[in-house]
């Protein structure tokens, strides 16, 4: 399959869902569409491993985080907070771009907060989100700084 292929066949998907009422994964399937680039020569195997380049490449630039479909910026958000692990200045950019991104809606951030926690905690807020991803990080390395503890002997 070529990319101009599977760009018609995603933009016809997109359709349909939108016939069906599925209008958030119609609007994504037609960025997605959008994104990808390529001609009658590109395999489509090559400009979808472009695109997931360009969307795994760092947030840096606003812009690129403007582009980007809600679901697929709050992945790479994501993918950037766990890959901060329990690294302070890694954490900061990460979480510096998730509240510098305009695109993040309320709804988006929480479901952020849900799956970069992994634990049944509510929040109402947007706000109240962020600080419960500043929380999880702190315990994460609470966590750690304590096994690492139990591991040296006393004497």
């Amino acid at each position: 399959m070529k990319a101009n292929e599977l760009k018609d066949a995603l933009r016809d998907l997109a359709s349909v869902l939108q016939s069906g009422g599925a209008k958030q994964g119609a609007e994504d399937l037609r960025a997605v569409s959008k994104r990808l680039n390529g001609d009658e020569t590109l395999s489509a195997k090559h400009a979808i491993d472009a695109l997931e380049a360009e969307l795994t490449a760092p947030a840096s630039d606003a812009a690129q985080s403007e582009a980007c479909p809600p679901k697929l910026a709050t992945q790479r958000h994501l993918k950037a907070l766990n890959e901060a692990g329990l690294d302070a200045g890694a954490f900061k950019a990460a979480f510096d771009a998730v509240t510098t991104d305009r695109t993040l809606l309320k709804d988006d951030v929480i479901a952020l907060m849900k799956n970069y926690a992994s634990a049944h905690i509510r929040a109402k807020t947007k706000k109240a989100a962020l600080e419960e991803i500043k929380r999880e990080f702190s315990r994460r390395q609470y966590d750690n700084n304590t096994r690492e503890q139990a591991r040296t002997t006393p004497w």
